[in-house]
């Protein structure tokens, strides 16, 4: 988790002392809710967000790691991944929305199957599959947007969520 520290100090949210709380702890480190890691070359690269991160079977996966494996189909346009809980115990459930290519007829079963070749889960390999390929999967004509572009994550969610 990335943690950033500057001066001059960050001091807080305008008027917002509860989210100031939640983002900056008391030696004036501002927790930035991105999840991060070292690369290769030395550089630090940004997975994800800490608050989207996944807990399933023990394994913390990030949302961008199953989407790459979906955005390697070539009837895939667009995907966002996300978590519901699952009913029977405390894991989350990796579920994501498609938006396919014009034309594509792509189904949830061959999309399952195709993420599972990429990633060389066998029949043997139950574990893997229910942690890396999404249990749920729905098509979409396109993604919602935050005001700055990017897909909005909770918004799809929300969307793809049964109403109660």
């Amino acid at each position: 988790e990335l943690y950033i520290r500057s001066s001059p100090p960050f001091k807080g949210y305008l008027n917002d002392p509860e989210k100031t709380a939640i983002f900056l702890d008391s030696s004036g480190w501002y927790k930035a809710d991105d999840f991060c890691k070292i690369n290769s070359a030395g550089h630090l690269e940004v997975l994800g967000r800490v608050s989207d991160v996944m807990q399933i079977s023990g394994n913390k996966i990030t949302p961008s790691f199953i989407e790459a494996y979906v955005k390697r189909h070539p009837d895939v346009m667009e995907v966002v991944v996300f978590a519901i809980k699952d009913q029977s115990h405390a894991d989350d459930v990796p579920c994501a929305a498609v938006v396919r290519v014009d034309g594509s007829t792509l189904t949830e079963e061959s999309l399952r199957e195709f993420i599972k070749r990429e990633l060389n889960i066998t029949e043997d390999a139950k574990f893997t599959e229910n942690v890396y390929v999404p249990r749920h999967i729905v098509f979409l004509n396109d993604l919602p947007r935050t005001s700055t572009g990017k897909s909005d994550r909770k918004a799809v969610k929300n969307m793809c969520l049964p109403k109660t």
